[in-house]
């Protein structure tokens, strides 16, 4: 039988067990790549049994490093980028620790740019949750996101040699195919299997489940009603928590954020690099409406 072996990372475990599903012929193995680095040793081992390689975001790297561009270069490898796509949740961002650790909150390491600048702006929960409209949407550019991100994702994936263009297209027909900017559901991630299992020399048999949706374990972002409007879909303003069969409405998910927020210094929540637009047309949004004052 034809050894296998992925390197993944949480996110992306759908793949692996969906390649369990439709590629019987195929002998797999899957080291997550925080647990790979660590254990150096027993990756090696692994990449240098394995007669083919699926390797996610970060491993070609640590593969190159463990095993060597020769022996990589005699092995089918099939590189597969990171699944992010903030198309139905432009508001949601990561924030960091002035020694650059994450910051949790019961949703886990995702944050809303509108609930942290209100927060930081001194503003209490009730003049928050006033902010989330259409017109702060639009000042934020999130109506103009799904566009970008849909051109941005199928790009990245097709500089990989896969194809995902019609996938997409039929993900968008099904409503919000992802619970956060980083978690897509697993059919999006059974599809995908399909397209790298093509790229494998192997038999590929039509079964038509995906496996189970663990990644619905963590939280759920919703689409906000304007923005799926824009979209076409169905929107929502109700949170679940991570590992929690618990669901808040808007109101919920801010005083839950800003009960984090206020057990940290203010040098612990920093929005990641990464946002700086959003979070300055936020600052503008603040700075140009006199009703938003900070709370007494």
């Amino acid at each position: 039988m034809t050894k296998i072996h992925v390197i993944s990372n949480c996110a992306t475990w759908g793949i692996t067990r969906s390649l369990k599903v439709i590629c019987p012929d195929l002998d797999i193995g899957m080291t997550e790549i925080t647990a790979a680095q660590a254990d150096k040793d027993t990756t090696r081992l692994a990449l240098t049994e394995a007669d083919q390689l699926v390797l996610l975001p970060q491993a070609r790297n640590l593969a190159l490093e463990l095993i060597g561009p020769e022996a990589l270069a005699a092995k089918t490898v099939v590189d597969v980028p990171g699944f992010y796509f903030s198309g139905y949740h432009p508001d949601v961002c990561y924030v960091r620790s002035a020694k650059g650790y994450p910051v949790n909150t019961r949703f886990g390491a995702y944050h809303s740019v509108i609930c942290l600048s209100a927060f930081l702006h001194g503003l209490s929960v009730e003049q928050t949750v006033k902010l989330y409209n259409a017109q702060t949407y639009a000042a934020c550019g999130y109506f103009d996101e799904w566009d970008k991100q849909r051109n941005l994702l199928v790009a990245t994936f097709a500089k990989a040699g896969l194809d995902i263009a019609p996938l997409m297209l039929r993900w968008s027909r099904t409503g919000c195919f992802m619970h956060t900017v980083n978690h897509p559901h697993v059919q999006c991630l059974f599809d995908v299997a399909r397209v790298i299992a093509s790229k494998l020399d192997t038999r590929v048999q039509d079964f038509y489940r995906a496996p189970a949706d663990n990644l619905g374990n963590n939280a759920i972002y919703p689409c906000y009603p304007e923005i799926a409007e824009n979209c076409g879909i169905h929107g929502s303003t109700l949170f679940k928590l991570t590992k929690a069969d618990e669901v808040v409405d808007l109101k919920g998910f801010i005083e839950l954020s800003f009960y984090t927020y206020s057990r940290h210094p203010r040098e612990d929540l920093n929005f990641s690099p990464e946002y700086a637009t959003k979070v300055a047309a936020m600052a503008r949004v603040l700075a140009g409406t006199p009703a938003l004052q900070p709370a007494q």
